[in-house]
């Protein structure tokens, strides 16, 4: 009986440390799934971070991108390079980056650098011999750059599209590919000559006062392997009357193409600054409450008549003006009314009523 009456109070005692043992690595447990809860969240709220978890392969984008810099520009090759880049050599292994420069753009992804010497201006071309005409210093630099964008694409590769833009522009990686994939659809890029980009008209520095229309250079412009042939055929000529900005020039060639701006107008592009004072600030602070509701009908417009989705973007101008966007892009922050249009050079933005929504 003494055996018996010792042992029984030591198993109780074991039963009792047991079950402590036991609430205590549940409690742990609990912990430990409400850490992983939370850091799911900090992943799904981290755009940075969502990049790393979401990249897929796509094989059918088969894009030749040009970037138009200089030396001086390190500052922006390297936002390029440290922001929407990795994702889209990721994503578009099919395609293919090229940078345009005076001197090579240091990466780590193997992206070449055609190399134009520096300081290549009219007034370095003139006193060379090599044409005589033009006054816009830094646009004829710019231009050769695009030549030889143009002519390395066409000559040196298979690829079907072409994308040139300034090293101040942007891609929002997503939605190139959604862009991509319906000008895939809707067109045949080594048959057809296809312009596409940020259509607008403004009354400067062309025909005294006229309204021109143009494509905007910043955001830069897709056009098709058919296109550029022609474009290359003409260039010399185009080139002899270039006297103006050459995105403004351009569309002398895209007439000639008999391209309109109704053609050449997309919702996947955005260009200049908006209308209205502080609107970027308005949508960085999700101040949607302030912007007006977007008209009726459409201000006249040469441009195609038509109130474009932000939430299409897929090519941008000035970075860091809207430096907000792929955050609110790629979490569904804006309203899915929220758009702009083209009134006159500037872009102005504006909801369109739910009841319109459905219709787009």
């Amino acid at each position: 009986m003494d055996e018996i009456s010792t042992t029984k109070p030591s198993i109780i005692v074991k039963n009792i440390i047991e079950t402590i043992l036991t609430i205590i690595v549940l409690i742990f447990c609990a912990r430990c799934l409400k850490f992983i809860q939370t850091d799911s969240q900090i992943i799904m709220n981290n755009p940075r971070l969502i990049k790393k978890f979401t990249i897929s392969k796509s094989n059918d984008i088969d894009v030749y991108l040009l970037i138009i810099t200089a030396s001086q520009n390190k500052k922006r090759t390297d936002y390029a390079l440290n922001n929407w880049i990795p994702e889209f050599v990721n994503k578009y292994n099919k395609s293919e980056i090229v940078f345009v420069s005076d001197e090579p753009v240091e990466n780590n992804f193997s992206l070449k650098t055609l190399i134009l010497f520096k300081n290549y201006t009219t007034k370095v071309a003139i006193e060379q011999g090599e044409i005589q005409y033009g006054n816009k210093f830094k646009d004829t630099e710019k231009t050769i750059k695009f030549y030889h964008g143009m002519k390395d694409f066409y000559e040196n590769t298979k690829y079907r599209w072409f994308k040139y833009q300034d090293d101040d522009g942007a891609i929002y990686v997503p939605n190139f590919g959604v862009m991509m994939k319906d000008f895939n659809q809707q067109f045949n890029p080594n048959e057809e000559m296809v312009v596409k980009g940020a259509c607008t008209m403004h009354t400067s520095v062309v025909y005294d006062g006229e309204e021109d229309l143009y494509i905007q250079g910043g955001t830069g412009l897709v056009m098709s392997r058919k296109s550029i042939e022609f474009f290359l055929k003409h260039f010399d000529e185009w080139f002899r009357d270039l006297h103006i900005y050459e995105d403004r020039h351009l569309m002398r060639m895209f007439e000639k193409m008999g391209i309109s701006g109704v053609n050449i107008s997309s919702t996947y592009f955005i260009g200049d600054p908006f209308k209205e004072p502080n609107m970027d600030i308005i949508i960085r602070n999700k101040m949607f409450e302030y912007i007006q509701e977007c008209p009726k009908v459409h201000p006249p417009t040469q441009c195609k008549p038509e109130f474009y989705e932000f939430r299409k973007i897929a090519s941008y101008h000035k970075y860091w003006y809207l430096d907000f966007l792929d955050e609110y892009l790629r979490n569904n922050i804006l309203p899915k009314g929220l758009r702009f249009y083209d009134n006159h050079c500037d872009p102005q933005v504006c909801l369109m009523k739910e009841t319109n929504v459905s219709e787009q």
